[in-house]
């Protein structure tokens, strides 16, 4: 009897579906096993918070499956078969990942999002990465490709600015003469009439140097804008560029741990807990100055930002997107105008007879 196998690995499944579909889209539809064929033709679009609860409470369900049966495997992830607790602490993660990147700005962060339960989730969450083996075939990440890759991506200059103690806020895009940003070696918005900016030696972040890779000159035309790149590329992972083989990170440990930290000062638990926690990646990879539990909640909040965009942007799929979005500081949030959420595609609309809608202009 596999039944348990079979509805554990499909609440997974369904979980996983329409956690991605409440991350991305405005609304989604919301059908399972239960709901009825005759009200597949007439099911009504659910708004994305909706569909994140729900996709939360497959998972939680799921998990409960993994852990009153430790015969149990969950599969289909390349490199991972896991049973009991392991399963388990992957699902809670993931789930705390849902209910905690679905903010769609940091008012969305303050006001809606379920802090108690996400530190609930994570009291056991993951132990270990989550991190899938590429075999240069079926499984690879095309962000460890083409976003490693100098004449395909870059890192932003306004990361690189930030690595090096710029200041900055949310006028960068609206009033030039606030751009509060330059720093002696990495100044944001990029120079006009400059093509290279020269290596920071040494860099404030030691991340700057363990990963990225100098390339020099930017080949990108400055007549479109601001240089958002930078003479940096991502390099952290340059092992999966020989033959897409190796981990691809999709949901470390750290990253888990560092929702956990916000939730624990959100919730007003304890700061210092918090704060070890940040400290992992800030002190032990960046080098930087530890922060204390007797910071403000703002200051830690602050941190776990800045630890988030240096540490997994290029984990998962639009992680970066994901914590400009949900920030409540302000010089790491999405640039103005930027839209907070997509709508559903224009072919999918039109076979439903919705009219098109689109956000931002």
């Amino acid at each position: 009897d596999i039944t348990d196998q079979v509805v554990a690995n499909m609440k997974v499944v369904q979980g996983m579906s329409l956690g991605w579909l409440g991350l991305l889209f405005d609304q989604a539809f919301i059908a399972d096993e239960n709901t009825p064929a005759e009200e597949l033709a007439t099911l009504p679009l659910t708004p994305y918070r909706d569909v994140i609860n729900t996709a939360v409470q497959k998972l939680e369900e799921a998990a409960a499956i993994f852990a009153a049966n430790p015969s149990v495997t969950l599969s289909g992830m390349s490199g991972y078969n896991m049973t009991g607790q392991q399963a388990v602490q992957f699902l809670n993660s993931y789930a705390a990942k849902f209910l905690t990147y679905s903010a769609r700005n940091g008012a969305e962060t303050q006001s809606q999002t379920n802090w108690a339960k996400t530190l609930q989730l994570l009291n056991n969450g993951l132990s270990f990465d989550f991190s899938p083996a590429g075999d240069g075939s079926f499984w690879w990440s095309r962000i460890l490709i083409q976003g490693q890759t100098p004449l395909w991506s870059r890192v932003s200059q306004r990361l690189i600015n930030m690595a090096e103690g710029g200041t900055g806020g949310p006028a960068w895009d609206t009033n030039p003469a606030d751009r509060d940003t330059q720093t002696t070696q990495a100044p944001y918005p990029w120079p006009e009439g400059l093509t290279r900016i020269p290596r920071i030696n040494p860099p404030r972040d030691a991340r700057v140097d363990t990963d990225y890779r100098y390339i020099g000159s930017v080949d990108f035309q400055a007549a479109r804008g601001w240089y958002f790149f930078s003479s940096y590329a991502y390099n952290r992972y340059a092992y999966y560029l020989t033959a897409f083989l190796g981990p691809m990170p999709h949901l470390t440990k750290a990253e888990s741990d560092l929702i956990r930290a916000e939730a624990l000062i959100r919730t007003g638990g304890s700061k210092a807990q918090a704060a070890d926690i940040i400290n992992v990646t800030r002190v032990g990879r960046g080098g930087l100055a530890p922060v204390n539990g007797g910071m403000s909640d703002a200051a830690l909040i602050e941190a776990i930002s800045y630890e988030r965009l240096m540490e997994f942007p290029w984990d998962a799929a639009m992680n970066g997107y994901f914590h400009r979005r949900m920030t409540t500081h302000g010089k790491h949030q999405l640039h103005d105008g930027t839209f907070e959420q997509f709508p559903l595609p224009a072919a999918e609309l039109e076979v439903l007879g919705i009219p098109v809608y689109t956000f931002g202009g």
